[in-house]
């Protein structure tokens, strides 16, 4: 354990953030360049007005932005089908690259 400040960094810490920092890198350059990131950042602004609206005691936007929300999930699914549908593929050949290695690598465990 490494100690800085109040927190302890151990190894699996730093396994951790580096694998979401893949993640999200990977991510990131997946969308890069695609509607995506101008749906994301709409997405943003809508549930930064919702809270400004809620704080605010405004019932009715409120229930307007929440209604749009909720259908905004809806919506995010059928407008980047064709991305989901290319990152389903890429899993599975993923899938199947861990499964032909199975042969190939000794069990750990």
């Amino acid at each position: 354990m490494i100690p800085i400040g109040f927190l302890e960094l151990g190894i699996t810490d730093l396994i951790e953030i580096l694998v979401i920092a893949l993640v999200l890198f990977y991510f990131y350059k997946w969308v890069r360049g695609t509607f995506a990131i101008q749906a994301a950042l709409g997405l943003v602004f809508v549930i930064l007005i919702n809270a400004g609206v809620s704080i605010l005691g405004l019932s009715t936007l409120n229930f307007i932005l929440r209604s749009i929300l909720d259908v905004g999930v809806l919506a995010v699914i059928i407008i980047f089908q064709p991305e989901i549908r290319k990152l389903c593929t890429a899993w599975v050949r993923i899938q199947r690259w861990i499964v032909s290695l199975d042969g190939a690598i000794p069990s750990l465990w």
